[in-house]
């Protein structure tokens, strides 16, 4: 039996970059911008690298963002931190929600999160 190429495609960073930017378009021009440490010369990047990024522009725009955005994002971070993947879910614990304890809508945010994305996240900002 062969993996459905679905399942597979959820293995890369770039799906993941791809929902984010789904999720917030905006998103993509500070990812496209050259500022972006994340990225590598060759255009290559890793789940952390592009969580950080999406993270430093979640941080700075968070208030102007609708709370339908937000919750959809809370349940896509959940998501992925029950991943089977070990890399994915590490990184969007580690590189993302590690990031945004504490911040000032740490509560709001906190809201939109389940499972093992909230029990780290209230971990963390404690």
């Amino acid at each position: 039996m062969t993996d459905k190429p679905d399942e597979k495609r959820r293995e890369d960073p770039q799906f993941l970059l791809e929902q984010l930017i789904g999720i917030f378009p905006e998103f993509d021009t500070d990812w496209r911008s050259a500022d972006n440490l994340a990225r590598k010369e060759d255009g290559s990047f890793t789940y952390c690298g592009a969580l950080m990024e999406f993270g430093f522009f979640f941080l700075e725009k968070y208030e102007q963002f609708p709370v339908p955005r937000i919750a959809e994002l809370g349940a896509f971070v959940s998501e992925c931190a029950e991943s089977s993947n070990e890399k994915l879910s590490t990184a969007v614990c580690t590189c993302f929600l590690e990031n945004m304890a504490g911040e000032c809508f740490c509560g709001a945010f906190q809201l939109h999160l389940t499972g093992a994305a909230r029990r780290f996240y209230e971990a963390w900002s404690a």
